[in-house]
């Protein structure tokens, strides 16, 4: 597994652990990193594009937002950029450190008669639960800084569900949280 992936993994771990302590979220569907994958019919025209969950086994599992869950969490890539630098001279081993920074966004959607408070309120929520320092396997340092949060649910519905002939339950919460990742790692190190 990515370490990208291991990261979102433990996010997703501390919002259960931190958050979703109620009964209530027992159906919580939490998942890692999706992309945007066109849904086609039989005759190959595309006509919707969804995120969908892709798994090793290339097999997806399309995020639907019409079926009844407490909250619902996925995360995206948007782009990573690398540094390498050499190890000083104190520095165990011989080679390079390698400085993965990563621009994510997660998106949430919940049930807003289930978890009992608005958008903001559960925004403000999760960004207080986020780890900043994390502490998973070889990683030398992995911080997480969330920096802008998005809850024009108009926009980040068609953003994510493009060309869908559906739209949002009134009871539906649906917003977006931008966040860096910076992860360090030893090069001759794997997790």
């Amino acid at each position: 597994m990515s370490i990208i992936r291991t990261v979102v993994d433990f996010i997703n771990a501390t919002i259960k652990q931190k958050v979703l302590t109620s009964p209530a979220f027992e159906f919580a569907r939490l998942r890692n990193i999706c992309y945007p994958m066109p849904e086609v019919v039989d005759n190959g025209t595309m006509i919707k594009i969804v995120p969908t969950n892709i798994g090793n086994d290339s097999e997806g599992e399309i995020i639907d937002l019409d079926e009844d869950f407490p909250i619902l969490i996925y995360h995206r890539i948007v782009n990573k950029s690398y540094q390498l630098e050499q190890k000083q001279a104190k520095s165990f081993g011989d080679g390079y450190n390698q400085n993965c920074t990563a621009d994510m966004y997660m998106i949430v959607c919940a049930d807003r008669g289930i978890v009992n408070c608005q958008a903001d309120e559960l925004e403000e929520l999760i960004i207080r639960s986020l780890p900043v320092n994390l502490k998973i396997g070889a990683v030398k340092r992995c911080i997480l800084a969330p920096y802008q949060s998005d809850l024009d649910f108009i926009k980040i519905f068609k953003q994510e569900f493009q060309q869908v002939q559906y739209f949002l339950k009134p009871e539906q919460i649906l917003f977006q949280i931008k966040y860096k990742l910076q992860v360090d790692t030893d090069t001759n190190c794997t997790i």
